[in-house]
């Protein structure tokens, strides 16, 4: 069921199977339980009257265990074969389920938005997230657990014209500018803990090659630098498809056509307004150094 589904109906079809597991069993338990109950009836009476013991003596376990072995071994006897006769019922039952399962085909688990950040999860109330949410929050867990998508490798691609701090600072500019409006390298400076003179060297050879302009302190991209941006973008949904693809599960999704429009959308809203990598203010060493920094996707 969760790997037939759509995407966007996972959780009316899991709630779905939940209620008809739930009524299974209901009705298993209420027809079991009535048969039981009539082979009872057959019994008891005959072992209460062989025993010689109260009628009350039945009423509850306590009482019968304070009966003489002798006395109480018929009305035990009477509740073993009652159950004996249940089980063997419930045989041809278990049969018939065994043999059907055995023509239903193997559907694997859906990959994605099942893994559990921590074992705690996997045990926590149900999320309110949108289905395009989870698939983000999977994605961001895919992002950091993989070391492949770096800078550094899109940058030594042959189609790549930027060096690894060109194209850092071009994502930047283009982050600053579709989460806040402008692009400032002071307020770039600011947020890193870094002097804005460090970084103007970077962004002042963007604005030499043609792929942002620059007014004093502000910034913005030209043509070539959001074509470069979304030249990042393809590169990085190309990345995560091909993660995906190499499960047979991706390629049997019915929904895959609608999972990769969803990733169009997040990995340009990564690139757009997310960090590719958690960032902290590092502080500075005795010898006056920042700590080393990986730049990954």
């Amino acid at each position: 069921m969760q790997n037939t589904s759509r995407f966007e109906d996972l959780g009316v079809a899991t709630s779905g199977v939940t209620f008809f597991r739930t009524i299974g069993s209901s009705f298993g338990a209420a027809i079991f339980g009535s048969l039981f109950t009539n082979f009872l009836h057959s019994r008891i009476g005959p072992a209460i009257a062989a025993s010689g013991a109260s009628p009350t003596a039945v009423n509850s376990p306590e009482a019968l265990h304070r009966l003489p072995r002798a006395m109480a071994a018929p009305i035990v006897n009477a509740y073993a074969e009652s159950l004996t006769q249940v089980f063997l019922c419930a045989v041809p039952v278990a049969l018939v389920g065994f043999v059907l399962s055995l023509f239903l085909p193997e559907v694997p688990l859906r990959e994605i938005g099942n893994t559990a950040a921590d074992l705690g999860d996997g045990f926590a109330m149900p999320t309110t997230q949108t289905p395009e949410e989870m698939l983000e929050s999977a994605i961001g867990r895919l992002l950091r657990g993989e070391p492949g998508m770096r800078l550094r490798s899109i940058a030594m691609r042959p189609d790549c014209p930027l060096d690894v701090a060109e194209l850092w600072a071009l994502l930047r500019i283009n982050r600053y500018q579709r989460a806040f409006g402008r692009a400032r390298i002071t307020d770039i400076g600011d947020q890193l803990g870094i002097p804005y003179e460090v970084l103007e060297p970077t962004f002042d050879r963007l604005v030499r090659r043609g792929y942002a302009h620059r007014d004093i302190d502000r910034l913005w991209l030209t043509p070539p630098g959001l074509r470069q941006v979304d030249f990042v973008s393809t590169l990085l949904q190309e990345w995560i498809v091909d993660k995906l693809t190499r499960s047979p599960n991706f390629q049997g999704r019915p929904d895959r056509a609608q999972v990769e429009a969803a990733l169009n959308r997040i990995t340009h809203r990564i690139v757009a307004q997310r960090d590719w990598h958690e960032e902290r203010p590092r502080s500075i060493n005795s010898a006056g150094e920042a700590p080393g920094r990986t730049v990954s996707l």
